[in-house]
């Protein structure tokens, strides 16, 4: 990601122009590159994101997070998060973390959600979903809570790329194995665990 990061900051600065960047410090035009690869990511300005309660995948980028030890993540300042548009509180926030806002700077529709086989209203698994909602939307975002655990797991201090694509095949995987929490309806936070066995298990392997 750093060669990609400073192939593209040099190439737009030879675009606009050298004179364009004179007021620029090096980390303004990393920041600007930062941006540019988001957007070819599928990545869009989280002010066009919609904002009545749907969910979207979001992201912050910019300045490392001190939370993640001032070094980047896979490109990204503070990893992707699942979070939602609360007219109440006026922010942005994670249906993991509820009562905190979150402050992304871009957002890309959700993922396709995995097939559910066992019909419209079911899932493959006992799940407790929330009142109200869907129980294979619950499905997928637990499994997109467990992808950003291996995201964050994967490229936390590594310089090898891990992509999110490569995270959701990871937590789609381990959905398909028991967990210690079985026979329980599984739960965000019960997926989150079994994603942190997975990691635990191949760091002693």
């Amino acid at each position: 990601m750093a060669d990609q990061l400073e192939r593209m900051a040099l190439a737009i600065t030879k675009e606009i122009g050298w004179g364009a960047f004179d007021h620029f410090d090096p980390a303004d035009v990393r920041r600007i590159a930062r941006v540019a690869i988001a957007a070819m990511q599928g990545w869009q300005d989280i002010a066009d994101a919609p904002r009545d309660g749907s969910y979207v995948l979001t992201c912050r980028m910019g300045e490392p997070s001190q939370h993640f030890g001032g070094d980047l993540i896979s490109g990204y300042a503070e990893p992707p998060e699942v979070a939602q548009w609360i007219d109440a509180g006026d922010c942005w926030t994670c249906p993991q973390r509820p009562h905190d806002s979150w402050e992304p700077t871009h957002y890309m529709p959700l993922f396709r959600a995995p097939e559910v086989r066992c019909g419209a209203d079911t899932t493959d698994y006992p799940l407790a979903a929330p009142g109200g909602l869907h129980p294979a939307i619950y499905r997928a975002q637990i499994i997109q809570a467990m992808a950003l655990e291996y995201l964050k797991a994967m490229t936390f201090g590594s310089d090898e790329e891990f992509s999110l694509g490569q995270a959701m095949e990871a937590a789609t995987a381990t959905w398909g194995t028991e967990w210690d929490s079985d026979p329980q309806p599984r739960t965000i936070e019960f997926g989150i665990e079994a994603a942190q066995s997975d990691l635990e298990y191949w760091r002693e392997g």
